[in-house]
């Protein structure tokens, strides 16, 4: 490999949301940070070159939003995603959570039904119900090897009957790790479209895809699918960037794209983002393709080390992973209620993790563990749940 992603520097001490908010999020016991989304790995070195010449620059006024940022853009999407898209079409905006508020706030009014597929990243549900929207739950569906899909008429029949308005879409999904085929958007873009729901895709998982799978934004499947869709997304999951705060919004309807624009400058007062974030958003998209191709196969790896332990606790399964770096393992198995399996992960594996019961009912006995770190400290935290496990149900 040309990149090292073996030597992660300690994030102790750097206000690490992930490592120094540990102790207050799990407990102090807690040794293995497996939660919250962010890497561990440093971001690509043509990243940290572009930000240090331009911190060696010494002045940081207002900026403008570069041209050149927005060309890396389309041509990210374009060359890895085969996703045309022109400049005009993208939005600043901090962050894929505030874009999905924003679309739920322009796009409903109070009362009106937001859907999701759930178990599902659980912002969404705030994003709806802080707005005083209505949610409205599609539940995926689960087979015999652990693997998710969505029930077509149960997801045609539940925005009848419940007069949904806009759909929320999780591309790739968080937490199943599911890409959803071209079969799959398809059914949903056309039920969505007959029946006059709006489309926001998630799709800030887009790049972080395993071997054999295709991510295909929403947007680019159709011709009614780019019309009738908002696609957020962002370098910062790829590139391990968060801490910039660099999201886009690709809104090719000319109207609505015009609203949120109005809505963000004159409501919100915000005109565009950090400098620093133009900056480390246009290298990673211009230099950072060798590196995320690296990085793949190393979450990859990780993913089969999960796998290899998991398989000597035959009490839990792992759902399998077509892409993210964020595994959704069952734990039903334990015979734990939801405190209780909290308590053994954080008090006797030593490990922080989300669980599932946040991402929906139907998350419950589930968690999410985050592999996006070095092989040597997952192999730690596996081992620490092996042995607790042992201990207690072998």
């Amino acid at each position: 490999m040309q990149y090292d992603f073996n030597s992660c520097p300690s994030r102790y001490g750097t206000n690490s949301t992930k490592w120094d908010g540990m102790a207050g999020g799990f407990g102090a016991e807690c040794k293995y940070p497996l939660w919250i989304a962010d890497m561990d790995f440093v971001s690509p070195p043509e990243v940290v070159k572009a930000l240090q010449e331009r911190v060696a620059h010494g002045v940081f006024g207002y900026s403008i939003t570069p041209d050149s940022y927005l060309e890396a853009i389309v041509e990210w999407e374009k060359t890895r995603h085969n996703f045309a898209i022109e400049k005009d079409w993208i939005l600043f905006s901090p962050g894929v959570v505030p874009g999905v508020y924003w679309s739920v706030n322009l796009f409903t009014q109070p009362g009106d039904k937001v859907m999701v597929l759930t178990p599902v990243y659980n912002p969404f549900f705030a994003a709806i119900k802080n707005q005083g929207r209505t949610l409205v739950e599609c539940p995926l569906q689960r087979d015999e090897r652990g693997h998710y899909g969505v029930d077509l008429d149960l997801f045609a029949r539940t925005i009848r009957e419940n007069d949904v308005k806009v759909f929320i879409l999780c591309s790739p999904h968080n937490p199943v790790g599911r890409v959803w085929t071209k079969a799959e958007i398809d059914s949903m873009v056309d039920i969505c479209v007959e029946n006059g729901v709006l489309i926001v895709s998630d799709e800030i998982h887009q790049d972080i895809v395993f071997e054999g799978y295709e991510h295909l934004p929403t947007a680019s499947t159709s011709q009614k699918a780019l019309e009738n869709t908002i696609t957020i997304t962002a370098a910062t999951k790829t590139f391990n960037l968060a801490g910039l705060q660099n999201s886009i919004l690709i809104v090719p309807d000319k109207v609505r794209r015009e609203k949120i624009q109005k809505y963000a400058s004159e409501q919100l007062d915000i005109m565009g983002g950090n400098l620093l974030g133009y900056v480390a958003v246009e290298a990673a998209y211009r230099h950072g393709g060798q590196w995320l191709d690296e990085l793949i196969a190393v979450i990859e790896q990780n993913y089969r080390l999960l796998c290899d332990y998991i398989a000597k606790m035959p009490k839990l399964n792992v759902t399998p992973m077509e892409a993210t770096y964020l595994a959704w393992v069952d734990m039903n198995g334990l015979g734990l209620d939801d405190d209780e399996l909290d308590a053994f992960l954080k008090k006797e594996c030593l490990i922080a993790a989300n669980m599932g019961r946040v991402y929906g009912p139907n998350g419950k006995g589930f968690v999410r563990f985050n592999i996006g770190c070095q092989r040597d400290m997952l192999t730690e935290a596996l081992e620490s749940l092996l042995a607790a496990y042992n201990k207690r149900f072998a």
